[in-house]
């Protein structure tokens, strides 16, 4: 357990000196400016993108034939996709992260498994919303 508490300060630890870096590197004014052009609307997509990730742990627990605490669920794909974030390799890495976070809770197979399927429903959805974006979208003439 103590490795385990150790594991996850070095990775917080990590993951500020990164933040840290990128915003140097961007430039706080810029950032504040940008912010400051987006307004209020940030507030709406922050929440929008929240609650994207809080359907997505949802619905992979309704592909589980266990039980499995939305908590423990919700933190296992948001450290999946932020590793899937941060590591070029995407979903390559995000899945088997998530997977690999719920060792102790889900069986293997069964962990794949219903990632496999909210994934495929996942897109699935993204297909149909670009499907229906697309033909919503006026004609542009050039």
């Amino acid at each position: 357990m103590r490795r385990q508490h150790l594991v996850a300060i070095a990775a917080a630890l990590l993951g500020a000196v990164l933040f840290a870096y990128a915003v140097r590197r961007a430039g706080v004014a810029e950032i504040v400016e940008a912010v400051r052009r987006v307004g209020w609307g940030l507030v709406l997509i922050l929440a929008l993108a929240g609650l994207r990730f809080l359907v997505r742990a949802q619905c992979w627990r309704w592909c589980l034939s266990t039980a499995f605490p939305f908590r423990r669920a919700l933190a296992a794909f948001l450290a999946g996709d932020a590793v899937g974030n941060v590591t070029p390799l995407g979903l390559l890495a995000s899945e088997p992260a998530k997977v690999l976070l719920t060792r102790h809770h889900l069986a293997t197979r069964e962990a794949v498994a219903s990632l496999a399927v909210e994934n495929l429903v996942y897109a699935a959805s993204v297909m149909a919303m670009v499907g229906v974006g697309g033909m919503l979208r006026p004609s542009v003439s050039l």
